[in-house]
């Protein structure tokens, strides 16, 4: 995220932004799927793991039954899914 995409959201004031990319920086970052060398069997164990169960229906029904479908995933694509 970035000053930019804030500002094309709609918060115009500066304080307001340089306040929510501080806390956006402080997050942790998301670690790559299989990043650790297990990767999930499944898309529902995947989401299980994220605790988001609730979207196994929607990855599955969109066509996305596999984890190498998941992980070529575009972020519109999974804004679109979710």
């Amino acid at each position: 995220m970035e000053e930019q995409d804030l500002r094309e959201i709609g918060i115009s004031d500066p304080q307001h932004r340089r306040k929510l990319l501080q806390a956006a920086r402080s997050l942790p970052k998301v670690k790559a799927l299989g990043y650790d060398g297990v990767s999930p069997t499944s898309v529902p164990s995947w989401l299980d793991s994220l605790g988001l169960q609730d979207y196994v229906h929607s990855f599955l029904s969109s066509g996305y039954s596999s984890i190498d479908t998941v992980k070529n995933l575009w972020e519109l694509e999974l804004v679109n899914v979710l």
